[in-house]
C-alpha cells in the first residue's frame, strides 16, 4: 500500500471518528427548564420588589423584582407560606425577547425560583405560576405586566 493510500485511509477513518463525536441537535425545551441565553434559575432576586398574593387566602404569593443590571433584569419567586412541601411551578417570559424564559418546577417547602431574564428594560413580562396543595389547584398569572420596568 502506498503512502498516499495509507494517508487517505487514515484521513477517512479519522473523519469517521470525528463524525461520531459531533453533537446531536435536540429541541431546547426537551433539555432545558430555561431558554439557554440571557436567563437563569437561582436562589435569590435583587432590585425593587412587587408582591402579588394568591386569591382566596391561599398561602402563596409571587414576588416580582426588577433591577437595572444587565440591560434590565426581571426576577420572580413563588413563595410558599403553607409550611408544607408543595408542588409548584413558576415561569417568567419576555415576549419582546423572542419569548426568552426561565422556569422552575418541583416540590418545595419555601419557594420556587428565583427565575430571571436579562435585557428586559422597557419590555413587558409574563409570569405563569401554579400550585397544587392539599388536593387543590391554585393559579396566578401576570400577562403583559411590569412594562418598562
Amino acid at each position: 500500500m502506498s503512502l498516499r493510500m495509507r494517508l487517505t485511509r487514515f484521513a477517512l477513518i479519522a473523519a469517521g471518528g470525528l463524525a461520531l463525536l459531533a453533537p446531536t441537535v435536540t429541541d431546547a425545551h426537551a433539555v432545558f427548564d430555561r431558554s439557554p441565553v440571557g436567563t437563569s434559575v437561582g436562589t435569590s432576586c435583587s432590585g425593587a420588589k412587587t408582591t402579588y398574593n394568591y386569591p382566596s387566602g391561599a398561602p402563596f404569593k409571587l414576588e416580582v423584582y426588577y433591577s437595572t443590571s444587565s440591560g434590565g433584569t426581571n426576577c420572580v419567586k413563588l413563595i410558599n407560606n403553607s409550611g408544607k412541601t408543595t408542588s409548584m411551578r413558576v415561569k417568567l417570559e419576555v415576549p419582546a425577547n423572542n419569548y426568552a424564559y426561565a422556569q422552575d418546577t418541583g416540590s418545595y417547602r419555601y419557594y420556587a425560583g428565583a427565575v430571571r431574564v436579562h435585557n428586559t428594560s422597557g419590555k413587558c413580562i409574563n409570569v405563569w405560576s401554579d400550585v397544587t396543595h392539599n388536593g387543590r389547584y391554585y393559579k396566578l398569572d401576570l400577562v403583559q405586566a411590569h412594562c418598562g420596568r
